[in-house]
């Protein structure tokens, strides 16, 4: 059994459904519009992480088909996450518009988690320590120091958070 022709290439309709196409030009064109469909940099709860780690969730329409089997719908957006603890280590995709704003609003709602903001924290700092280049300087051990008492007390106010959402989970 030979397997069914499956198009590759889509362009967003005016109702934001992929619509198929074999034009090349076309499809190339439509590109030009930029078919983002949501993007977010995640700065919540105090700016607990530092101006150049701020992690940010894009969901796009990638306008090739990534469904690569012979059945089910063209698999055309797709949700990651940049910068911080978890830059691009997940790839979420979807079939429709819908899908794909549900799926960002709730990646969006996973970084914001407290649990993955310890490891943010904890990313910020080592990156510090990498790329600030302070530690060169005579004052090094004061300034980290500083840096890691900072880090200790944002810690510390997210273990109250922590406790606060368990307890509040744990009467309702």
């Amino acid at each position: 059994m030979m397997p069914r022709y499956r198009p590759s290439k889509y362009v967003l309709n005016s109702k934001n459904e992929p619509a198929p196409v074999e034009d090349l030009e076309l499809w190339a064109a439509a590109f030009e519009d930029n078919k983002i469909v949501k993007q977010e940099i995640v700065t919540e709860l105090g700016g607990l992480w530092t101006p150049f780690t701020y992690p940010y969730v894009s969901t796009v329409f990638l306008g090739l088909d990534h469904n690569f089997s012979d059945h089910g719908p063209p698999i055309v957006f797709e949700t990651m996450i940049f910068e911080g603890v978890y830059d691009q280590k997940g790839q979420w995709r979807y079939a429709t518009w819908d899908e794909a704003i549900k799926g960002h609003e709730r990646t969006v709602k996973m970084v914001k988690d407290p649990i993955c903001m310890i490891g943010q924290i904890e990313y910020n700092f080592w990156y510090w320590i990498e790329y600030d280049g302070s530690f060169m300087l005579d004052n090094w051990k004061e300034r980290m120091e500083v840096r890691w008492k900072k880090l200790m007390r944002r810690l510390s106010v997210l273990k109250n958070i922590c406790m606060t959402v368990t307890k509040f989970k744990r009467r309702h």
